[in-house]
């Protein structure tokens, strides 16, 4: 060989060494660069990319029904129990009809006295004498209604009319008043005023044999009357905002009404005096909760990702071919401290992601 060939071996040999090592450099930078655009290619078929498997918390949340129960306090007012009142009767009490617990309506007979009996009479205003054809005009007209109300003839408006003056003795004859056929006038000791529709005794006030009670005296009591209940939360709480869409409850007393804000009233006042009335108390602890529970899961409030739009949505953690991530929009439905409710396609037993603003990056909701 000559030494221009040796030599040209020589730099040819040294070339092809330069060339491998070129190659083996290459090779060192272009494996991680397709070991890379493979993660990143994995990442986008996830939805979102986790900066480290390992740094990435999941937990269970499973769907359930919230009732959102308040627990409040109940301030109560009770009003002195109302009475129903003699007028100025005399004789003996010959029969009681009036019984504890049993409604007393208009016509009721409340009790007999030297054998007449005397009935409930619910008027605009107590009739305070006997009334005639001479009576005042308001007096008459009183009398009309109430022998109406009882299914007697009864003349028309204000006027003592025939129809009256039958209806009257009618009445009287019912009631074993004597001499009732030749009867001219309404007399007023055959009733008691009642000046609601209808009244429960709690106690009954005569008895047979005694003398009948005097001008104003009770002849039968009811049950003290809830006036006001105001709703108070308890430490800690708020009351919730009724509205069509949202009906909530207050349950007390093994009592449910519906809550339609503080003070209460109607129905629910109602339906409160009768269950507590036995004790009459100041204060009684109930709660209000929701008339229609609402389901969602109850997340951590670090769970729930607001993204660049302002969508919500939380990130769920799917195991069917190997672990990857899939934000999913939700909606709020509230909480408490350090929890949020949410809905939203979710299974109902979900694995979410616990920390995904720490575990990680460009999370989009929708």
């Amino acid at each position: 060989m000559t030494e221009a060939s040796e030599v040209g071996g020589r730099r040819g040999r040294r070339g092809l060494k330069g060339v491998g090592a070129w190659m083996v450099l290459a090779c060192a930078f272009v494996a991680p660069l397709v070991a890379l655009c493979g993660v990143l290619t994995a990442s986008n078929a996830m939805g979102v990319a986790a900066a480290e498997d390992e740094s990435v918390v999941t937990l269970a949340a499973t769907k359930e029904p919230y009732n959102d129960a308040v627990d409040v306090d109940l301030n109560l007012t009770w009003a002195q129990p109302a009475v129903l009142s003699s007028p100025n009767w005399s004789g003996l009490v010959t029969a009681v009809g009036a019984r504890v617990g049993e409604q007393i309506v208009n016509g009721t007979r409340v009790v007999q006295i030297d054998g007449i009996w005397r009935i409930a009479a619910h008027t605009t205003t107590p009739l305070y004498s006997v009334v005639s054809r001479e009576s005042q005009p308001a007096e008459v007209a009183a009398v009309n209604r109430l022998l109406a109300s009882l299914g007697y003839r009864h003349g028309p408006g204000d006027e003592w009319s025939w129809s009256t003056t039958t209806g009257v003795r009618d009445l009287a004859r019912d009631l074993g008043a004597p001499s009732a056929a030749t009867l001219e006038a309404f007399d007023n000791a055959w009733v008691v005023w009642m000046p609601e529709d209808d009244f429960t005794p709690a106690t009954v006030d005569i008895a047979a044999g005694l003398p009948a009670p005097g001008a104003g005296e009770p002849v039968v009591t009811g049950n003290p009357q809830l006036v006001t209940a105001r709703v108070v939360a308890k430490a800690g709480g708020v009351l919730p905002t009724p509205s069509p869409q949202e009906a909530w409850d207050l349950v007390a007393a093994d009592t449910t009404t519906a809550f339609a804000g503080t003070p209460l009233g109607g129905e629910g006042l109602d339906a409160l005096s009768k269950a507590l009335v036995a004790t009459k108390p100041e204060t009684v602890s109930a709660a209000i909760r929701r008339h229609d529970a609402v389901e969602g899961w109850a997340v951590p409030s670090s769970a729930v990702v607001t993204d660049a739009r302002g969508n919500l949505c939380v990130v769920l953690a799917v195991r069917d071919a190997g672990a990857h991530y899939s934000p999913v929009p939700v909606e709020a439905l509230g909480g408490s401290v350090g929890t949020i409710r949410v809905t939203g396609d979710l299974p109902q037993d979900a694995e979410v992601v616990a920390n995904p603003r720490l575990a990680m990056d460009d999370i989009e909701c929708s």
